[in-house]
């Protein structure tokens, strides 16, 4: 009676073994990977509020040169290009993305008009957990953000007091604005057919702007915490190609 029993036990112990080997194997070859997807892009105030200028004396135009922080509207969408290297549960990955915001008010111009527009170029580690039958991706990294703001800057003869009130010496152009952040994250891959997968990611990004139209900040600028939705498909290269 109880060597049935017994083999009973040893083979639910078995099949127990066989299945987590099974879930704790790579779902999707190791190897390089590109991709491409669209992404949703959500940015917090931070000193960008709509309030805040920069300052500081321009000695080619021997005038002073004012640096608008507008407050970027909150949404927008955009698109995203990587390349991923995976081996076993461990992978890097490179990335740029770009959104373009509308700009939502300003301190130095009365006129909402332009864009505030983000790339982000990411280097991220990532720590790959499989679960049946998908890879999940816990992301940690850093990105070099630059900012364009259009109608972003305005060479002025006289003092800013309040609104600008434009006249013929003034000069309105775009501004850029250069900083290095972190990034955390965690997203999902499926295989759906030979060496193309479906992706999924959240990405946190927090940003410290250093550099303004080539001069440094004293005083560092930070965005509002940035958030990137990314969904998309990848092709895992075959091993043979390289």
């Amino acid at each position: 009676m109880k060597t049935p029993l017994l083999k009973c036990c040893i083979g639910s112990a078995v099949g127990a073994l066989l299945l987590m080997t099974s879930l704790a194997a790579p779902i999707a070859a190791d190897g390089l990977r590109i991709g491409i997807g669209g992404a949703h892009n959500t940015v917090a105030t931070g000193d960008f509020n709509g309030q805040n200028i920069l300052k500081h004396y321009d000695f080619d135009s021997s005038s002073y040169q004012y640096l608008d922080l507008p407050t970027p509207e909150d949404m927008a969408m955009g698109f995203a290009a990587r390349m991923d290297y995976i081996q076993g549960y461990w992978g890097a990955e490179i990335q740029y993305c770009t959104f373009a915001h509308s700009k939502d008010t300003s301190s130095l111009f009365n006129e909402p008009e332009g864009l505030m527009t983000y790339h982000f170029v990411d280097l991220n580690a990532k720590l790959v957990i499989p679960i049946m039958p998908a890879e999940l991706h816990l992301i940690a990294g850093l990105n070099y953000t630059l900012l364009n703001i259009e109608k972003g800057e305005l060479y002025s003869d006289t003092e800013l007091t309040g609104k600008v009130d434009y006249d013929y010496t003034s000069r309105i152009a775009q501004a850029d604005f250069t900083g290095f952040g972190v990034n955390l994250g965690i997203g999902v891959s499926y295989e759906f057919m030979p060496f193309v997968s479906f992706f999924a990611e959240y990405i946190l990004r927090s940003v410290s702007y250093s550099v303004a139209n080539d001069l440094e900040i004293s005083d560092m600028i930070k965005s509002g915490a940035i958030d990137t939705i990314i969904i998309g498909i990848t092709y895992n290269i075959p091993t043979s190609i390289y």
